[in-house]
């Protein structure tokens, strides 16, 4: 398994860590498709079906149509990560952001102010620990490239400070 990228862009008072993932093969990345699609399609040729033989539509299709159309989202999704998946960490004046770029849209953004935060390694990933909340980078890190990020994240947050 090839290992993450580590990108340091610096942009005016802001540096911003992105950590991409590597792009996993088209072996991995087909079947997903394929099922994500079949998530999606399955529902639509029943309706059409039920349509055409003059069946009703009960509330076991709707159940099973909104299964089948969230396991399509959540496999696009996880294509989605595979191909373009990095994680963003904002070091600016006052705050510290983080959040998963899929390329389309953002998850799991979180905001911190820098005199609340602290930034651990361990466990090969990123915990970020506040009184408030705490949590963890989705990316499994090489232990060296955890330890030299989490130093120059508390760099970077101690020349903000």
């Amino acid at each position: 398994m090839r290992n993450p990228t580590l990108i340091e862009v610096s942009k005016g008072s802001s540096t911003e860590f992105i950590i991409r993932i590597p792009v996993s093969p088209l072996g991995v990345r087909i079947p997903l498709a394929v099922f994500a699609s079949l998530g999606f399609d399955i529902p639509f040729l029943v309706l059409v079906y039920g349509i055409h033989k003059n069946k009703e539509v009960g509330f076991g299709f709707v159940l099973a149509s909104m299964m089948g159309i969230g396991t399509g989202i959540y496999l696009f999704r996880f294509i989605l990560w595979n191909t373009y998946g990095a994680e963003h960490i904002i070091v600016s004046d006052s705050k510290i952001q983080y959040f998963c770029n899929y390329r389309f849209f953002r998850d799991n953004s979180q905001s911190f102010d820098l005199k609340d935060v602290s930034v651990i390694a361990a466990n090969s990933v990123l915990h970020f620990v506040s009184e408030k909340e705490s949590f963890s980078t989705s990316v499994q890190l090489p232990d060296e490239m955890a330890e030299m990020l989490c130093r120059r994240i508390n760099t970077e947050m101690k020349q903000h400070l």
